[in-house]
C-alpha cells in the first residue's frame, strides 16, 4: 500500500494536502516528526519502502521513479496476490455458502493453506483448507446455519518463502447475514432541480446496491403534468440509466422518481425521493456566475455589480458549486497570496474541466495559481505558462495589447497588498495570446484563449484592482463579456456639450499638444487627474474634453473614445 507521512504537519494540514492534489491514498500526522526521524535525514520529500517482514528494501531523499517501480516489481515476486468477492447476504438456510477466492503465491504454499475462517454470531472461530479448483482458483464450503444467523470469514494465505496474506486485512473480516431479508435496496442519484437546454436529452441515473441483489430499476415520470410513465433502468459502467424519450425544451417540467426492487423472496421496494417526486426545469443556460474562493471578497463582489450592470443579473457563490452545468461562464476568484488566498484543489477543478468539456468559458484570476500554487487539470485548459512566483510589482497601469480587444485600454491597478502581493508573471502558449501587460515593469498579466468549442481568459491580478473608475470598468467587462459570447459590443458614452460663453478653451483632446491624438493623450489626461502631471494653461484647457472647465476620469475617458472614432471632444469655439 502507499502511505503519506505528513512530517510536522497536522491532519488538517494533511487533508488540505490531500483535496488540494486530489490525493486518493491515505496521509498521516506526523506533527513531531517522530516517524519522519526513523527514515529521513533532513529532507523532503523522502521516499522508503518496506516488505511486509517491515525490512526497508529502499530508502532516498528525493524520488527516483525508476529506482522506486524497480524495486516494487521486484518485491511484489514475493507477495501473496488475492482476489476475492465478498459474499452477500443470503435467505436459503441450512444449504453450504461456497467462498471462492483466487490466490497466487510466488512460491509453494505452507501445508493446510489457503485456509477459509468462519464464525457465526461472534462465536469462536473454525478453519477449514480452500481446495483448488483450477489454476490459481480455490474454494471452501461454510456448512448450512439456521434462519437469523451472521457468518464473518476471513481468508489467510501463507507460503514458503515471502509474504504471507490476510485478506481482507489483519483483524478485519467480510459478513453476509442467513435469513429472511427486510433490507431495502440503497439509491444514489444526484438530483437537479435545473437543467440547461444543452444538457438535453435528459438521462436519469443512479446507483443502486441491495444486500441480497437488485432485481430491477425503474423511472416514473410525467411532462408538464401529464400522465405518469414507466420506463425500465439498464445497468452500465456509469449505473443505472434511461433516458427521458419526450421531446424536451425551455420551459418544461419534469416530475420523476426512482423505484428498486430486490431480489428477496418477499421483494422490499425503494423509492428515490421516499415520498412524492423531484422536479427538473429545463432553462436556457444562465450567462455568467462569480465564484468567489478568496476570502477577502474585493474583486468578485466588484466582478458581480459589473456583470449586473451589463447583463441585469449575475449569479454570484463563495464556494464552488458541485456543478457549473447551467451556466454560460464561470468567474473564479483565488486572490493573492495572503491569508484569504485560495488555493485551487483537485475537486474544484474537476468542477472547471467538466464545464470547459461542455463548451462552457472560464475566467480565473489567482496572484499565485499559475506559478506558485500547485497546478490542477483544469489549468491546462487554459495554455497559460507561469513564467516566475513574481513580487509586488503590479501598476500602477494595465496597458491593453494591440490586436486584441483590449487594444488602447489603460486602466490603473491599485497597488495595495491585498490586490498587489507576489504577482505570478504569465506568458502565452500552444495558441493563447496576452490581452492586459503591466505597464513597468512589463510582463503579462492576463491571457485569453479560443479553443474553438470553449474559452478562457487567466488573470494575475484581481479585475476589482482595475480602478479607473466605473465607466472604465464597465467598458473593459464589457469586452471580456463579448469576448465569452454573453454581452453585446459596448455603447457609447454621450459627451455633454459646452458652450463658448461657459469655456472659450479649444477642447480638441490633444493633451500632449503634439498635433496627433492617440492614447498617449488620455493616458497624460488621467496623469493630470492624479496629480502625477502639472499641466501647461493650454495643455489642460486640451485636456479638459467636456469642457465642464475641469480635467477628470471623464475627460480620459472621452478622449479615448474621441481616439476610437466613438465620440469627440466638444468644441465650443
Amino acid at each position: 500500500m502507499v502511505l503519506g507521512i505528513g512530517a510536522g504537519q497536522s491532519q488538517a494540514a494533511c487533508q488540505n494536502w490531500i483535496n488540494t492534489h486530489g490525493i486518493t491514498h491515505p496521509v498521516l500526522s506526523d506533527a513531531s516528526s517522530t516517524i519522519y526521524t526513523l527514515f529521513g535525514d533532513g529532507f523532503v520529500p523522502y521516499n522508503a519502502i518496506m516488505d511486509c517482514d517491515d525490512i526497508v528494501l529502499y530508502t532516498i531523499a528525493g524520488f527516483n521513479e525508476t529506482a522506486v517501480r524497480s524495486t516494487i516489481v521486484t518485491a511484489l515476486e514475493d507477495v501473496i496476490q488475492m482476489q476475492h468477492t465478498p459474499q452477500h447476504d443470503i435467505e436459503d438456510i441450512m444449504t453450504p455458502v461456497t467462498i471462492d477466492a483466487t490466490v497466487q503465491a510466488g512460491s509453494a504454499f505452507v501445508a493446510g493453506f489457503p485456509k477459509l475462517f468462519y464464525r457465526t454470531n461472534g462465536g469462536m472461530w473454525t478453519s477449514v483448507e480452500m481446495m483448488n479448483t483450477s489454476g490459481y482458483d480455490y474454494s471452501a464450503d461454510i456448512p448450512g446455519q439456521a434462519s437469523d444467523t451472521t457468518v464473518d470469514y476471513y481468508i489467510e494465505a501463507q507460503q514458503e518463502n515471502g509474504c504471507s496474506r490476510v485478506l481482507p486485512l489483519p483483524n478485519e473480516y467480510y459478513s453476509f447475514f442467513i435469513g429472511p431479508d427486510s433490507v431495502f435496496p440503497e439509491i444514489d442519484h444526484t438530483y437537479l432541480s435545473q437543467i440547461s437546454e444543452n444538457m438535453l436529452p435528459f438521462i436519469v441515473s443512479a446507483d443502486v446496491i441491495d444486500n441480497l441483489g437488485v432485481q430491477s430499476v425503474s423511472v416514473e415520470y410525467q411532462v408538464n403534468g401529464g400522465g405518469y410513465s414507466t420506463l425500465p433502468m439498464t445497468m452500465s459502467d456509469a449505473g443505472y440509466q434511461v433516458e427521458i424519450p419526450d421531446s424536451l425544451t425551455i420551459g418544461d417540467m419534469i416530475q420523476y422518481r426512482i423505484i428498486a426492487v430486490d431480489q428477496a423472496t418477499l421483494p422490499n421496494t425503494a423509492y428515490d425521493p421516499t415520498s412524492g417526486y423531484y422536479t427538473t426545469e429545463v432553462i436556457d443556460l444562465i450567462p455568467a456566475i462569480v465564484i468567489d474562493l478568496d476570502g477577502a471578497h474585493n474583486s468578485g463582489t466588484i466582478i458581480r455589480n459589473t456583470i449586473q450592470t451589463l447583463l441585469g443579473s449575475c449569479a454570484y457563490v463563495t464556494a464552488m458549486p458541485a456543478s457549473l452545468n447551467i451556466y454560460r461562464t464561470a468567474f473564479v476568484c483565488l486572490g493573492v497570496y495572503g491569508a484569504s488566498s485560495h488555493t485551487l484543489n483537485g475537486t474544484e477543478s474537476s468542477v472547471l474541466e467538466a464545464m470547459m468539456d461542455a463548451g462552457g468559458n472560464v475566467y480565473m484570476e489567482g496572484g499565485d495559481t499559475w506559478a506558485y500554487d500547485p497546478r490542477t487539470d483544469a489549468h491546462a485548459y487554459f495554455n497559460i505558462i507561469g513564467v516566475t512566483d513574481g513580487v509586488s510589482d503590479a501598476g500602477p497601469y494595465m496597458l491593453g495589447k494591440t490586436g486584441t480587444f483590449t487594444a488602447g485600454m489603460n486602466l490603473a491597478y491599485n497597488i495595495g497588498s491585498s490586490y498587489n502581493n507576489y504577482i505570478d508573471h504569465l506568458n502565452p502558449t500552444g495558441g493563447s495570446y496576452s490581452i492586459l501587460e503591466n505597464d513597468s515593469p512589463v510582463y503579462n498579466t492576463m491571457i485569453a484563449y479560443d479553443s474553438g468549442t470553449y474559452k478562457t481568459i487567466g488573470s494575475s491580478i484581481k479585475f476589482g484592482g482595475l480602478s479607473n473608475g466605473s465607466t472604465q470598468l464597465t467598458t473593459f467587462m464589457n469586452a471580456v463579456l463579448t469576448f465569452f459570447g454573453i454581452a453585446p459590443e459596448p455603447t457609447p458614452t454621450p459627451i455633454p456639450t459646452a458652450t463658448p460663453t461657459e469655456n472659450p478653451c479649444v477642447n480638441n483632446g490633444d493633451a500632449n499638444l503634439d498635433d496627433d491624438l492617440t492614447a498617449g493623450d488620455a493616458q497624460t489626461a488621467f496623469y493630470i487627474v492624479l496629480g502625477l502631471v502639472t499641466p501647461t494653461t493650454e495643455q489642460e484647457c486640451a485636456a479638459d474634453c467636456n469642457g465642464d472647465q475641469e480635467v477628470t476620469a471623464g475627460d480620459a475617458q472621452n478622449i479615448f473614445l474621441a481616439v476610437l472614432g466613438t465620440g469627440a471632444c466638444v468644441d465650443p469655439l
